[in-house]
């Protein structure tokens, strides 16, 4: 069975800004990968409830310095047959940011921010935190996870300034011995104030959890962020292949979705699968699937983080 406690202190490279990773590090990359190299194929299944929702929102930002406690999903699980083991998808404490599995490059006025986000944010175990050069208020977040022998790195932004922003970015990310292993770009409009946008980054080998950034800058903002709220369920299609069902409203205005990422987590919160949906189209209820394609993963999946950041409609 895989584990990613090999990402629990990684190395970090912005700009001009770099530090290498401690042997301790590259020896569990290397078991990491010998792990994966030696995987015979078995998986841990999930059995899905199809009752199992979930209530997420982005509220409005708060006056900034403000810290408030993280309170639990709250979430309605069908029961399981008697002679069954209860394996669907349950709740997950929001939680905070433990520092000793987390590598953390912020101030202590943005992790409290970050402890305090009523998202499903601090669900995941992250493995390192910073922000990117003298933007002192976009903060970085990453953790890999294996998908059969591929390797992946999430890649998560989380604006912390009142007000929305624009980011562009150029980058690569970095394995050991530095190599460059995967790249992408960003160009995310409008990121509400509290609110997180994912990218997920193939990588040819396991990633050290450094990224260097050629370009990461502020635009202009044209769009406007919208208020939302979300239900989501977790079920399977026809095929037997795990998706998440979801409905993301705003009673007030009409809202473009666009992109919803949903990262399925194990009981320790660490990513065991990713998903998607793109939605161009506008409206005060939009529902719509994000699939896995797939039926089962290679461990136990307990609960689903659940990311959007749309736009008031034209």
């Amino acid at each position: 069975m895989k584990r990613i406690a090999s990402f629990l202190a990684l190395c970090l490279s912005v700009s001009c800004l770099t530090a290498c990773s401690p042997q301790a590090i590259q020896e569990a990359i290397e078991q990491q990968r010998q792990e994966s190299t030696q995987q015979t194929g078995e998986q841990d299944t999930v059995t899905p409830s199809n009752e199992s929702t979930v209530e997420e929102s982005v509220e409005e930002p708060a006056n900034e310095g403000s810290t408030t406690d993280v309170s639990d999903s709250e979430l309605t699980t069908e029961e399981p047959e008697v002679d069954e083991p209860d394996r669907s998808f349950g709740t997950g404490s929001t939680g905070k940011i433990d520092e000793s599995i987390t590598s953390v490059y912020v101030s202590d006025e943005i992790l409290d921010e970050l402890n305090s986000l009523e998202t499903d944010f601090t669900k995941v175990t992250w493995g390192v935190i910073y922000t990117p050069g003298e933007l002192d208020h976009l903060v970085v977040s990453c953790t890999p996870y294996m998908d059969g022998s591929s390797c992946y790195l999430i890649v998560a932004l989380t604006n912390l300034y009142d007000e929305d922003i624009t980011v562009s970015a150029d980058a690569v990310c970095l394995g050991e011995d530095d190599q460059e292993i995967g790249d992408f770009t960003v160009f995310d409009e409008a990121i509400r104030p509290q609110s997180t946008v994912i990218h997920n980054v193939y990588c040819s080998d396991f990633p050290s959890g450094a990224i260097h950034w050629n370009t990461i800058s502020l635009e202009n903002v044209y769009e406007e962020s919208a208020y939302w709220e979300a239900d989501w369920a977790v079920t399977t299609d026809s095929d037997g292949y795990y998706q998440v069902d979801y409905t993301i409203y705003n009673e007030n205005t009409d809202i473009e979705p666009d992109y919803v990422w949903t990262l399925a987590l194990d009981e320790n919160g660490y990513v065991r699968g990713y998903a998607y949906s793109y939605d161009p189209t506008s409206g005060r209820e939009i529902s719509g699937t994000a699939p896995f394609y797939k039926d089962s993963f290679d461990e136990t999946v307990t609960d689903i983080a659940f990311f959007a950041n749309p736009i008031v409609a034209d």
